[in-house]
């Protein structure tokens, strides 16, 4: 039922229950359904139609009209807001594995899942970790000495003659790439009925013990990468090379 039907519906049981106060919800239902039959406004069901005739009745009976709102018809509020987003900065904000589910069931403000993730994304965003190299405070002071090192020996300036830089190359580039795909746990799925008909449509992965794989390498130098345009692909510079007779 639209707006303008369950408006019609509101006033017709105002009225109906000012001109007959000891008429019950069946009754008016058998004056309202013609009506609404006449007037082609659309209903769920007629049980439908009952509850919300009998919801009319029980708001006339406390405020004595259907036109005004009940107070606290809705959803209570729990607790504040402001109680929550507190005790989510100290018990949440930036710690390491901090369940929202784990957080709903121990708070004494007896809030929901759905709460605390709504009012925790208002301060705070989800972020995962990143990975990075396990730097110590030892390989600071030792990486801190090597660049002193290189400052006072190799100097600054690459373009000095006979300077130590120009005979630099760093090929950290260099890596085998494998030709077979890597196996996706989240993305590679199969919707199936059954276990057994997964199996039957690729199920299986097999993972090969030494898959063949292609060698690139490249380097970079003070003055440019090496190669300059591409990388170089080990096999086919073998079967081009021309080795010396």
């Amino acid at each position: 039922m639209d707006r303008a039907g369950r408006k019609l519906v509101r006033d017709t049981v105002d009225i109906l229950k000012k001109l007959h106060p000891d008429w019950g919800a069946k009754k008016i239902l058998s004056d309202i359904k013609p009506m609404l039959d006449r007037q082609h406004i659309q209903y769920t069901s007629e049980n439908s139609l009952l509850q919300n005739i009998k919801y009319q009745i029980k708001k006339f009976n406390e405020t004595g009209t259907t036109t005004i709102r009940r107070s606290g018809s809705g959803r209570p509020v729990t607790k504040s807001n402001n109680q929550l987003l507190n005790e989510l900065k100290r018990k949440v904000l930036n710690k390491r594995r901090c369940s929202v589910r784990k957080f709903a069931s121990k708070s004494k403000l007896n809030v929901s899942k759905s709460t605390v993730h709504r009012n925790l994304r208002t301060i705070a965003e989800p972020y995962h970790r990143q990975t990075s190299s396990k730097v110590t405070e030892q390989h600071i002071m030792k990486r801190r000495k090597f660049a002193r090192w290189l400052k006072r020996y190799w100097k600054l300036d690459p373009k000095v003659p006979s300077s130590k830089w120009q005979r630099f190359v760093n090929t950290d580039f260099s890596k085998p790439i494998r030709l077979t795909p890597q196996l996706s746990i989240k993305n590679d799925i199969i919707w199936s009925t059954s276990r057994r008909d997964a199996d039957t449509h690729g199920g299986y992965y097999g993972r090969e013990k030494f898959s063949s794989d292609v060698m690139l390498w490249g380097g970079i130098s003070w003055n440019d990468l090496i190669p300059k345009k591409v990388p170089v692909f080990v096999d086919e510079f073998l079967d081009e090379y021309q080795w010396p007779k």
